[in-house]
């Protein structure tokens, strides 16, 4: 985890614009404290209520973005009504650790939300697994996600819209180098 904290940190930083963040399951995320991003930049937050209720407790307000209570994918559209987002400004979507959540095709939905949602210039950074990593847990009883859709399935969904680039994980001792890859993703 602290690896890729590490990396997507590195990734968003060289992706943040002044324009619109969205955060896709925000979680207790605290990246915008330690990562610089123009004043302008307006930051919103999709969670689950329970979950933006334990954030709002925990971190002194909940972050410095606006947190928008929704289940994902289907309340999404919804969540970015209430929060005024302004689909003709470039967004960067942020999806850390968000896609082993989505069962069936619930991240093909999310994926066409967001092209859909998504100004020329628009970047998303999201996490996946790697392309070989389902397969190789897909019989193994304790592998919690075993749906997983692969890689090269979701570059196939989403090929037409988004300029696609993968960085794979940095290698630690014993966690194979498919083990996640970040999606660093242009809107074409």
């Amino acid at each position: 985890m602290a690896v890729r904290t590490l990396q997507l940190d590195e990734q968003i930083a060289r992706a943040v614009n002044p324009g619109q963040i969205v955060v896709l399951g925000a979680g207790l995320d605290t990246r915008f404290w330690r990562v610089p991003v123009p004043e302008s930049a307006r930051i919103i937050e999709i969670d689950s209520a329970a979950v933006n209720e334990l954030a709002r407790r925990l971190l002194r307000g909940g972050g410095r973005g606006r947190r928008v209570d929704a289940r994902i994918p289907g309340g999404v559209a919804d969540a970015l009504e209430r929060a005024e987002f302004d689909p003709r400004i470039p967004t960067l979507w942020i999806a850390e650790g968000l896609l082993e959540y989505l069962a069936g095709p619930m991240w093909e939905r999310l994926a066409q939300l967001m092209t859909a949602n998504s100004a020329p210039g628009s970047r998303a950074i999201v996490t996946v697994v790697g392309e070989n990593l389902p397969s190789r847990f897909a019989h193994d009883p304790a592998f919690p996600f075993p749906r997983l859709p692969s890689l090269s399935a979701i570059r196939s969904v989403i090929a037409n819209e988004w300029r696609v680039d993968v960085v794979e994980a940095r290698p630690l001792r014993g966690v194979p180098s498919d083990a996640f890859a970040i999606m660093v993703m242009q809107r074409a």
